[in-house]
């Protein structure tokens, strides 16, 4: 592969030539001169490339969020005052966070603004969405709608590894960014290069259509930079969102001392895991912050890993544990991480990353899995290894999961001096082209998309029923179509759903939740004896979580009312319920 080959050029008549190039689905952007001048750029990309995708996502989150509140009240009026008050909410959120930008970072906002015709305002909500969802969720208002908990997607893995475990001595970094949306990031997946006037250059890897450089990143000290989601119960709008606090790490950070000393001279607005390598001093620290703290981690002599659960104490003491299927996935994803670097010890290489980075075998069941607690998620949107002693990079360019799509090697310390040059192409895990794979990709996505965003809980029902069809293996497939049958009052058909769920291998917490559905339609049939045999065999589980266990020891006590499954929410992220 040379680059005359791959390397298309986009021209605009407004940007200087060579501005933008694109690889494949992959595009390589130049940004250069002060912030403003960075964020025009830019965004008159996004707008002559028509990217709005991530702004009207977000913009339809909302309103999915402020309809779900809206469906809890019984009459019109209070519907209507519920929804004044959740949007009058989300704005005074997100204009606290908004007064705490760096001039740095509102400058690039601004710039961005005025190339892509978009309102100031409404990126400045834009940035700051991720720590409004943060503070939505830890001030009450995670249960209000189906897969609320999605858009904050806790499921992002980072690796970095160096010395003694590497074939050569090197020092590789890999991160996963998982994200639920609509496919308006991992179709439109971007390596941006920022030259400013003044200090270092950075490199960010994620997609266009968002100001800074925060997300995923490196600089030309060599030092990466890598957001993790951490749910804390210590949030705050009156701070500063976590986009500006890694854009500063990423434009000033020469070490991993810098970053920690960058991180804590602003308070964060919600948790978060700030993952910071420095390959040339063999040193990593993940910072862990919610709004009243900030603690460093540091991994083992030759490794670290990070998912999505704070390790140091004082941070774990203030988690906010939502879900046993997703803590079973941050805990699954690190130990599988860890067993996979210690198999490989003294050999790892670049390829070993790319093929850890889209691993489907789930730690707890010992399967390969299109869908579980696995390091793949099926809501990846991008995916990179660097070499950052060599500045070399290779980024994923395909649909959710991203991960299994081709890495496309870039030469970053060729393209900072002016002379973009490609390496090679990384293939992922062979599992991607399997049977099993391939229908999870045909049907699952469609069936949360039909769900979530557009309501349609028959169509979502018929992709799952697809599914089933086709893959007889997978038990999340018939626990999640039994619900989607209770729904619409199919009990005959969501107690033979269950039943194929409970016959086959999964953890200890999803086969409660198909046992206690299981009860439930029992008590709606009026087989109140066959339910109360259930229900107190969920008790007697382990591993389930105090929540599925509370809500078995209601139904011993009173029977399950068919009007309570109007409220009843399907979990399309980690196949669990937001609420039991």
């Amino acid at each position: 592969m040379t680059p005359s080959d791959v390397i298309t050029p986009i021209e605009f008549l407004s940007l200087p030539d060579g501005r933008i190039k694109r690889v494949g689905r992959l595009n390589l952007i130049t940004l250069s001169g002060s912030a403003y001048d960075m964020g025009h750029q830019h965004g008159i990309i996004a707008k002559e490339l028509y990217v709005r995708g991530l702004i009207l996502f977000f913009a339809r989150f909302l309103r999915t969020l402020k309809l779900g509140l809206e469906d809890m009240l019984g009459s019109k009026f209070l519907r209507r005052q519920a929804g004044k008050l959740f949007d009058r909410y989300v704005g005074i959120l997100a204009s606290n966070m908004a007064r705490r930008y760096t001039g740095f970072m509102l400058d690039e906002i601004r710039g961005f603004a005025d190339g892509s015709g978009e309102t100031h305002a409404l990126l400045e909500k834009l940035m700051s969405m991720p720590d409004v969802l943060q503070i939505l969720l830890a001030r009450g208002l995670s249960h209000t709608v189906a897969n609320s908990i999605a858009a904050l997607n806790p499921g992002c893995t980072s690796v970095a590894v160096w010395g003694d475990a590497t074939a050569d001595r090197g020092f590789i970094y890999g991160r996963d960014l998982d994200f639920f949306d609509d496919h308006s990031m991992d179709r439109n997946p971007a390596i941006i290069l920022y030259k400013p006037d003044h200090g270092m250059k950075y490199a960010t890897f994620g997609f266009l259509g968002v100001p800074g450089g925060g997300i995923t990143g490196i600089n030309e000290a060599g030092i990466t930079v890598a957001l993790h989601i951490m749910l804390s119960r210590d949030v705050s709008s009156y701070a500063t969102p976590i986009m500006n606090i890694a854009n500063e790490i990423i434009g000033n950070a020469e070490s991993t001392d810098d970053a920690l000393r960058i991180a804590r001279s602003y308070r964060s607005s919600s948790g978060w895991g700030i993952v910071v390598t420095d390959a040339r001093r063999r040193d990593a620290v993940v910072i862990e912050t919610s709004s009243r703290h900030v603690q460093p981690r540091k991994g083992s002599s030759t490794f670290i890993i990070n998912t999505n659960h704070y390790n140091t104490d004082l941070l774990k003491r203030r988690e906010y544990d939502y879900s046993v299927s997703a803590t079973a996935s941050t805990i699954g994803r690190y130990r599988r991480a860890e067993e996979i670097l210690r198999e490989k010890h003294g050999k790892f290489t670049v390829d070993d990353m790319v093929l850890l980075l889209g691993d489907h075998l789930e730690y707890y069941t010992r399967r390969e899995r299109a869908l579980g607690s696995t390091i793949t998620a099926v809501h990846n949107v991008s995916a990179v290894v660097m070499q950052p002693e060599e500045m070399k990079v290779w980024m994923s360019h395909g649909d959710a999961p991203s991960n299994n799509s081709d890495f496309i090697g870039v030469d970053l310390g060729s393209w900072m001096k002016g002379d973009l040059r490609l390496i090679d192409v990384k293939r992922p895990t062979p599992y991607a082209g399997t049977y099993s794979f391939t229908v999870f990709k045909e049907h699952y996505e469609q069936a949360y998309q039909k769900y979530f965003y557009h309501n349609d809980i028959p169509g979502a029902l018929a992709e799952l029923e697809q599914l089933t069809e086709k893959d007889e293996a997978e038990p999340i497939y018939f626990m999640l179509k039994g619900q989607m049958y209770v729904k619409v009052r199919r009990y005959s058909d969501a107690i033979v759903a269950f039943d194929k769920a409970l016959a086959l291998p999964d953890i200890p917490h999803r086969t409660g939740v198909s046992m206690l559905w299981k009860a439930r339609v029992q008590d709606i049939l009026g087989k109140r004896d066959d339910a109360l045999s259930l229900y107190r065999s969920i008790v007697s589980m382990g591993g389930i979580g105090a929540n599925l266990t509370k809500a078995a020891r209601k139904g011993l006590g009173r029977r399950y009312s068919e009007s309570r499954i109007k409220n009843h929410d399907v979990d399309f992220v980690f196949s669990d319920n937001t609420a039991y």
